[in-house]
């Protein structure tokens, strides 16, 4: 852990892990450098149960696993890219709607991200080499459990930023959940790699979430 900045306690981004600082997008940053660093943040992760991590396989086990059933690879393989176009109309929606610019563009770095995706498993499925695929590093990622305690909701005309936050970190966590399914259900080494990879990156998505809201909720007070 990277020490605090003389005048406080040190800013969001810093409290981060370097490698998930270098995967979140200018936006998203500069949304982190704006909130209060609190106790709970990644320095204080003691505090918290953490066992699982994303690089230690299998990914830490949904609650509740729905069971599905496909015909072949490729099945598993356009269900997964259904659900990662979803992804993409959900926070290039959040984007457009929000109020607040850093907000906006926190969300378009999230579509971006889950377009990305996309664009993997497409890859997969049409055989075609994917550079992002053959040259990933799979890193820890700590699991705070935030989204454990959220009520999953759909999207509203004017809910608050913390009501906004809950919502896309409870769809990370399921996002994170279906790769755990799906990569039981893979058949080939590639297609395995690709769900490691979605989990680790639906994580990721899941922990900046996470962060940000405990830094939110700290700032309002609660």
């Amino acid at each position: 852990m990277e020490p605090s900045r003389p005048e406080g306690r040190g800013s969001p981004v810093k409290k981060l892990p370097i490698f998930l600082r270098a995967s979140l997008g200018p936006a998203l940053k500069a949304v982190l450098a704006e909130s209060i660093p609190v106790a709970a943040n990644l320095d204080n992760l003691h505090r918290f149960p953490y066992k699982h991590f994303v690089s230690n396989f299998p990914y830490p086990t949904p609650r509740k696993e729905v069971p599905m059933h496909f015909e072949n690879m490729e099945a598993i393989l356009n269900f997964a890219m259904e659900k990662e176009k979803e992804a993409v109309d959900f926070y290039r929606s959040l984007s457009e709607k929000e109020s607040l610019s850093g907000s906006r563009e926190m969300f378009a770095d999230f579509a971006k991200e889950e377009q990305k995706h996309f664009d993997m498993l497409s890859n997969v499925k049409s055989g075609a080499p994917d550079k992002a695929v053959t040259g990933y590093k799979f890193k820890w990622i700590p699991d705070i459990k935030r989204s454990d305690y959220v009520v999953e909701t759909a999207y509203q005309e004017g809910m608050g930023y913390n009501e906004i936050l809950m919502l896309a970190m409870k769809r990370e966590e399921k996002a994170l959940a279906l790769y755990n399914t799906l990569l039981k259900q893979a058949e080939t080494e590639a297609a395995k790699k690709i769900f490691k990879i979605l989990c680790q990156e639906e994580a990721k998505h899941k922990l900046a979430l996470e962060t940000l809201y405990d830094d939110y909720m700290a700032k309002m007070g609660d």
